[in-house]
């Protein structure tokens, strides 16, 4: 029993991180009502409870905003050691200070569900707290949760991973706000599919 719940972790493993990922919420701090995409590298921490493994993870998040579809969408790309880069989108539906809906599909009836709380002026939002689920293989539930904050062009994610209501791991990423020239170098280095 035991190898087979170390066996279940370390498949889902993949889908956690990828969870992890789309929901490094990324505020916009003092780029407010931000036009252009916002376009952020960091690198997150990653450990798997079951296995003692702790990794780096690399990955690039690019969020455009639209408040007069009070709408934020982030693409992830997220590179794993020995897989290719892979994309992870996340949609979300904000009113006033509260994320109300979270996809992984713009039309809002993905697997992904969640919804989540804003600190700040709306739109210039500094913190975030927010939970998440989804179910994956085998009826097997992973929830995450999740707390940010954005200083000036500095992120700090750290999330808390659950399968099945039990701990399984962690996430923990510091990102940099990024200029174009350099997400998209970092983009043909990693691999990312088209963002």
């Amino acid at each position: 029993m035991k190898v087979e719940a170390i066996n279940r972790d370390q498949k889902t493993q993949s889908i956690i991180l990828m969870l992890a990922v789309i929901c490094a919420w990324v505020a916009p701090g003092a780029y407010a009502f931000a036009s252009s995409p916002l376009l952020y590298q960091g690198t997150a921490e990653v450990t798997t409870f079951a296995t003692g493994q702790t990794i780096q993870q690399p990955f690039l998040l690019k969020k455009s905003m639209d408040p007069s579809r009070s709408e934020i969408v982030e693409v992830a790309c997220v590179k794993e050691a020995g897989r290719p880069a892979y994309i992870s989108p996340v949609y979300m539906q904000v009113s006033g200070n509260l994320i109300t809906a979270i996809s992984n599909k713009p039309t809002y009836d993905g697997t992904l569900t969640g919804t989540g709380t804003l600190v700040g002026a709306p739109w210039n939002w500094s913190d975030l707290t927010f939970s998440m689920e989804m179910t994956v293989g085998g009826g097997h539930v992973v929830r995450i949760e999740d707390e940010n904050i954005v200083r000036d062009d500095h992120l700090i994610a750290r999330k808390k991973i659950f399968s099945d209501g039990s701990p399984s791991g962690t996430w923990e990423a510091d990102a940099l706000l990024i200029d174009e020239s350099d997400f998209a170098e970092a983009a043909q280095r990693m691999g990312c599919p088209s963002l």
